[in-house]
């Protein structure tokens, strides 16, 4: 047995890689194309006029846990200024309406909420990763470009002044930074590097392992069934484990020291199979990466069955069928569950609350939920708001451990 201490990076010999020539994007000091929006969602009409005005511009997306985490930080700041008229808070997604309205039924946005559902204006500024926050002039000027946590009412005064905007951390660092010592790079965004992979079109194989920091925001694009991809991000073996054999993380059994890690693991298998296939090659390389072997025994356990109690709520909640990816992420306040199974609904909250939950509803579909973080009452009116709950009974079921 041999368990893993230290940072690694497991390669599949047999891949082939190429990154296709990126967009060179918009820097600071830069003009930008003009934004055509698709649709405005809320707090603007189709009269909306964005040419002359200062831009708050914040490009997420309704599955991406930091962007929703960033929303109050937003509209703060959007309330603070609400009486400059010639500026605006503009919430950018390529999202469709739709979908986009479930999400701002539970969360709360002050801010302009549109959708450019071409990506251009993403493409001109090659977004990589959200959130991302562009301030720009009236001129169509970038001013400013980075996370909306930075973005402070000080930096924005520079910004309606006319004066080169330079958020505190830039400060601090200048600051404080000696000029004569070597910076220490920052780790590669395993999020940002495995959508590239999983995008690339000439990629045929790859499969990578790596070990996370504790405390970071969590990624699952879970497309086994359909193209032979999986990326997660910042997760722990168990829930992964989990989500691969479609049980309940509580019956995953793995030495302590491996159940308290985190992993990353980005899978690609472009050889046309069934979803089986594709996972078993992957647990196969995560076990073998790990140097672990899977037994399996029953056990009865106390587990919550989830049923329908309003089907109408439920259907309400369906995601798109044009639809590809499956995600699930977190902030502090929430989980975010994009075209989302109702097995890896259940697999997350079950870990969350320390319980073990069935999916007893007998539906296949794919749906898009926000759940309020909580105890067990909360989730239960959770659940009710898209016509479910959940009956408590004694089951045997199997355990799956790992040595």
């Amino acid at each position: 047995m041999r368990f893993l201490m230290h940072f690694f990076l497991v390669l599949v010999a047999c891949f082939c890689l190429s990154y296709s020539q990126a967009q060179t994007p918009l820097k600071v000091g830069e003009q930008t194309p003009k934004l055509i929006v698709s649709d405005y969602i809320l707090n603007a009409s189709a009269n909306t006029q964005l040419e002359g005005k200062f831009l708050v511009l914040e490009f997420w997306a309704t599955w991406c846990a930091p962007c929703l985490e960033a929303v109050p930080h937003l509209n703060s700041l959007q309330e603070q200024f609400k009486t400059q008229k010639n500026l605006l808070f503009v919430s950018l997604t390529y999202e469709k309406p739709e979908k986009v309205k479930r999400t701002l039924s539970r969360i709360p946005f002050k801010t302009i909420v549109a959708s450019d559902q071409s990506k251009s204006y993403e493409a001109a500024f090659n977004v990589k990763a959200i959130p991302q926050t562009v301030l720009i002039d009236k001129k169509n000027i970038v001013q400013w470009i980075g996370m909306p946590d930075k973005l402070t009412s000080s930096m924005i005064e520079q910004f309606l002044r006319g004066e080169p905007v330079i958020s505190q951390a830039a400060e601090e660092k200048k600051a404080t930074t000696p000029t004569d010592l070597n910076t220490i790079q920052p780790p590669i965004n395993t999020e940002e590097v495995g959508m590239q992979i999983i995008r690339s079109p000439t990629t045929k194989y790859f499969y990578s392992l790596a070990l996370a920091e504790a405390g970071g925001n969590t990624t699952l694009v879970n497309s086994l069934e359909k193209r032979g991809i999986y990326l997660a991000t910042g997760m722990q073996l168990g829930k992964q484990l989990a989500a691969l054999n479609k049980v309940k993380e509580l019956q995953i059994n793995l030495p302590e020291e491996l159940s308290k890690q985190y992993f990353n693991i980005i899978y690609r298998n472009t050889n046309r199979t069934e979803e089986a296939v594709y996972v078993s090659d992957l647990k196969q390389n995560i076990l073998k990466s790990l140097g672990l072997k899977e037994s399996m025994e029953p056990k009865t356990l106390d587990i919550y069955f989830l049923v329908p109690t309003d089907s109408k709520k439920l259907a309400a909640a369906l995601a798109s069928e044009q639809e590809l990816f499956e995600s699930s992420s977190e902030n502090k306040t929430h989980w975010l569950f994009s075209n989302s199974a109702l097995s890896t609904i259940t697999q997350t909250l079950a870990k969350e609350h320390k319980i073990i939950i069935e999916n007893n509803t007998g539906l296949t579909g794919k749906y898009d939920f926000i759940i309020t973080k909580g105890n067990l009452d909360l989730l239960l009116s959770e659940l009710k708001l898209y016509g479910l709950t959940l009956e408590k009974q004694s089951v045997t079921m199997n355990i799956f451990s790992y040595r």
